[in-house]
């Protein structure tokens, strides 16, 4: 999962993302980029995340954590 977190950082802008960081606090974590994360989480994992899903999302370490969840790589 560790490519997962790059591929985060990477499209937040930010030199690094850690389980800790609350979505809500960071600078461009918006609708686009939201858009983004799961479109690559959908292509390079195979998973799908509903709208309910990710409002239940309030850390980084959440988001990873359903996809290693969704994947069976807990």
């Amino acid at each position: 999962m560790h490519a997962l977190y790059e591929k985060i950082a990477e499209i937040l802008e930010l030199d690094e993302v850690v389980d800790s960081d609350k979505v809500d606090d960071l600078e461009n974590w918006d609708s686009l980029s939201v858009f983004s994360i799961l479109a690559h989480i959908n292509t390079e994992y195979d998973v799908t995340i509903s709208t309910e899903e990710m409002e239940r999302i309030v850390t980084i370490g959440d988001l990873v954590r359903m996809v290693a969840q969704k994947t069976g790589k807990t």
